[in-house]
Parts: C-alpha cells; structure tokens; sequence
C-alpha cells in the first residue's frame, strides 16, 4: 500500500513496539523468541486493521468520483459504466484492470445505488464489490453511508467486510460509526465515533471503541500526508485470542492541536509519540 494509505497505522506500529518494550521490564517475561513472535504479529495486526479500513476508502472514493462527475470521455475509455437513472444505480466494471490517481490498480465491478441528489456530496450510498481486486487483494463485503439531514450526519456500516491477500491469509471486519459534520465560522471538521471489530490474519479478535463523549475529531486543515489527522478523542483498541484478552491499548489524540502528537497507554504505562515523518 503507498505510505498514505498506511499514516494511521504508524500509530499502531509505535504502540506496539512500546508494548514489547514494557512488557520486558515486568514480571514473568516471556521468553526471547515469543515476544519477537509476538510483536511480529502484533505489527502485521496494526497494519491489517488500517489496510481494510484504507481498501474501503478507496473504493468509497472511486464511487463518489463516479456519482458526482458521472459519465465523461475520460473515466470511459478508462473502464466500463452502466448507469440507470431509474434504479438510481451504476456499475463500473475495471475489467483486467485499471489504475487510479494514487497508482492502485482496481479490477472487477463496483455496484453503487444511491438516495437522493447522487451529485450532492449529502446523500446516502449503498457499494457493492463483486469479484473485486485492489493490488492484488480481493475485496468482499458491503459498505453503506446513510445521510441523515435533520441531524446534519452520517451513519457508515461496514458489514461482512472480508479481505483476502495475494497469499492466501483473509482479514476481517465489521464497523458502525457516526460521523458528525461540524461547520461554522470557526471550525470546518467531523467527529467520528462508533464501534468496530474484525480478525487479522493470525485469527485473533480485536475491538476498536470510540465513545461519543470522546469522538475522534477531524479538522479538514489538519493532514498527515494525504490524510485527515484527528487532533482530538480517545480510541481504545482490545485484542484477543480464543475468547482470552491479550491487551488493551488507549490512544489519546490531544486536545485540539494540530501537532501529530499522541499518547498511548497500555495498562499503567504511557508515551507520547510524535507521528510526523521526521520524528519516526
């Protein structure tokens, strides 16, 4: 994946690093080769949990390109569209492949149907990938965005989200979450709250909650890379094997600044950690 679909899961990879190194000052260590195996996995976790986050991005991108600009001479010599006014649906067929802006190459259809004005940014979508591919991964499951007006938000799901990886080895996810617009004459940005749960490849469970008294807040002036960086909210991620909790982490996003600065917390230890390029 490009290093801006992957920002969010330097995050991970820090946190993870720092709980190997803390978990060798406790009692009972464990021995060497299990903790390298241990924090192997928890690295490849971190970046799985981002990787189908980023997947579905990516597809959520590729169908409001679709439902807003619609049918031109370039997007069709590119790949195939069908749109149907009267059912409020489209299909793109990328065929053997097809190569967006940030070089990933998409295969397969991507079904949209949508509620409301499709080329008004506020309207709800339902995406379906069929024999879907990006880079190589196949893609399964269903993402809907519902526009809720009188509140001024959003409502996505993610259901039966299932990613399968060129060898073979399948990640999974399921998500709920509200996103809150916020716009007035001083602030421009979302809240994020919600819940998610999904399995990484080596078949452990995890689960991400963002409270709605501690929403993730997303200022549009502030980015890391191509992405949106909350500058605000608490997300705390669980993991376990076989119904045993492993770890719980917290990952305080600050308190407004637009400074790439976090501070992770596994049981009574807690690190700052700068996530700018040049501090890593």
């Amino acid at each position: 994946m490009k290093k801006h679909l992957l920002s969010l899961a330097i995050l991970w990879i820090a946190a993870m690093t720092f709980t190997a190194c803390q978990q060798t000052e406790m009692a009972n260590p464990k021995p060497e080769e299990e903790e390298e195996e241990a924090l192997a996995q928890d690295l490849v976790e971190a970046q799985d949990e981002e990787i189908v986050d980023q997947f579905f991005a990516s597809i959520e991108d590729a169908a409001e390109y679709e439902l807003i600009n619609g049918n031109n001479s370039r997007t069709a010599q590119a790949y195939a569209v069908d749109t149907d006014e009267t059912t409020n649906s489209i299909i793109i067929d990328y065929q053997d492949g097809w190569q967006n802006a940030n070089g990933d190459i998409l295969k397969g259809k991507l079904t949209i149907v949508w509620e409301g004005d499709r080329r008004s940014s506020e309207r709800s979508k339902t995406l379906y990938p069929e024999d879907f591919y990006i880079n190589g991964y196949k893609i399964e499951g269903t993402r809907q965005t519902i526009w809720n007006k009188e509140a001024q938000n959003f409502t996505v799901l993610l259901e039966d989200a299932i990613i399968t990886a060129p060898d073979g080895s399948v990640m999974t996810r399921d998500a709920s979450w509200t996103i809150n617009l916020q716009r007035d004459e001083t602030t421009n940005g979302r809240y994020r709250f919600g819940t998610a749960t999904g399995t990484s490849r080596f078949d452990r469970t995890y689960q991400v909650t963002i409270k709605e008294d501690e929403a993730l807040f997303y200022d549009n002036s502030c980015k890391l890379g191509r992405s949106r960086f909350p500058v605000s909210g608490i997300k705390t991620r669980t993991v376990t094997k076989d119904g045993v909790e492993l770890r719980t982490k917290t990952i305080d996003f600050g308190d407004g600044n637009c400074d790439y600065k976090v501070m992770v917390t596994i049981g009574e230890y807690s690190m700052e950690i700068d996530l700018r390029p040049t501090n890593r």
